[in-house]
């Protein structure tokens, strides 16, 4: 059927449902059309149906005419809602894009962040490091400060040590030389005392030495003696070895002054290793060790090492005690009047009173 002359009824709905299905196909082409787009495009082709539909049923020409406007018209809107969603989807996906843009700028804010966070931690760590190189640049700054103050001390202790050795070498040759001019000026004969016949030896220092019958003459010509500066080194075992060939059965040990300028701990430890020697080389023979006189306040102020003394007679007792050898006191009667003019050694008289209150303890 046509309508004045223009296409059938059935041509126009055909163009019309292709030209619906057109704009349902580019509608759907898009990612997300909104239900109230499709609902509106339902209705309309409900509606262009129905107004086909009374065409058919033999409506006016006037009437297909106005229905044919209005479907051209909602063909039209419905294109424009096509377009509106599409502009739509467009504004969403440059939404999107927009925060996309923005999530990716937080990502790298993060990473950045993070990388300053890394950045302060190796700064930090950075710093740990130096200040710990720093610290043990500092301490062995310090450790280098302690051994060259101790190479000098060292050093001072040695040239001191030197000068103590040569001023009690000195003190030594003037107590000899003081001995042998009252020795000469005494002129006093030998002490003559009854003697029981044992072989008694002596070992000593320089205040030993007095004993001798050449300084104040007061050893009797039956006893050996030996004297040295101190108690051990080359020098003192030859001397112990011509006393042990005189096979003794009595050793006095007299050494003092001189062992002790070593240090207490060098002195005593020293001593014992040398009388232990002696006795096991002489294992009948019976030891005697006696005690070291202290020397006067003027002396210790000269030489500090003699103010060690009176501590050495306490180790001296100890040793005694623990070898099973005596310990002779021998300072019964003793004053400051009996000291030599050095504070250190003694004068002639108190020198024959020594030896015999040594004598009267040790049985000879």
């Amino acid at each position: 059927m046509k309508i004045n002359g223009k296409k059938s009824i059935w041509e126009l709905i055909t163009a019309g449902i292709l030209g619906v299905l057109f704009v349902f196909v580019l509608t759907a082409c898009f990612v997300r059309v909104p239900a109230s787009a499709r609902i509106s495009v339902n209705e309309s082709l409900l509606s262009l149906i129905q107004d086909q539909a009374k065409d058919e049923n033999g409506a006016e020409a006037s009437c297909v005419q106005a229905a044919e406007s209005s479907r051209q018209k909602r063909i039209q809107d419905s294109i424009d809602y096509s377009i509106y969603v599409e502009e739509s989807i467009a504004a969403s996906v440059s939404e999107s894009a927009s925060v996309e843009e923005s999530i990716r700028e937080s990502i790298e804010e993060s990473q950045w962040q993070e990388r300053k966070s890394s950045i302060a931690a190796s700064l930090l760590e950075q710093a740990a490091l130096y200040e710990s190189l720093e610290e043990s640049s500092r301490e062995e700054e310090a450790y280098m400060e302690w051994l060259l103050a101790s190479m000098d001390a060292s050093r001072e202790a040695s040239i001191a040590a030197s000068k103590e050795e040569a001023s009690l070498e000195a003190s030594r040759e003037a107590a000899s030389r003081e001995a042998s001019r009252q020795a000469a000026e005494n002129q006093t004969s030998p002490i003559v005392t009854p003697w029981n016949g044992e072989n008694v030896v002596f070992f000593g220092d320089s205040r030993t030495s007095g004993f001798y019958p050449k300084i104040y003459n007061c050893w009797p010509a039956h006893l050996i003696g030996h004297t040295i500066s101190r108690s051990w080194g080359d020098v003192a075992k030859q001397e112990l070895q011509a006393l042990i060939a005189q096979n003794p059965v009595k050793a006095v040990f007299m050494n003092a002054g001189d062992d002790v300028s070593a240090g207490l701990d060098v002195a005593i430890t020293k001593y014992e290793g040398v009388i232990r020697d002696f006795s096991a080389q002489v294992p009948n023979c019976k030891i005697y060790v006696v005690y070291a006189i202290p020397a006067t306040a003027e002396a210790v102020e000269a030489r500090s090492f003699l103010g060690l003394l009176p501590q050495y007679n306490v180790l001296l007792k100890e040793m005694c005690e623990r070898n099973g050898w005596t310990f002779v006191y021998g300072a019964q009667g003793f004053s400051d009047a009996c000291y030599a003019s050095d504070g250190v050694h003694f004068t002639p008289s108190w020198t024959r009173q020594w030896f015999n209150n040594i004598r009267a303890e040790v049985g000879f």
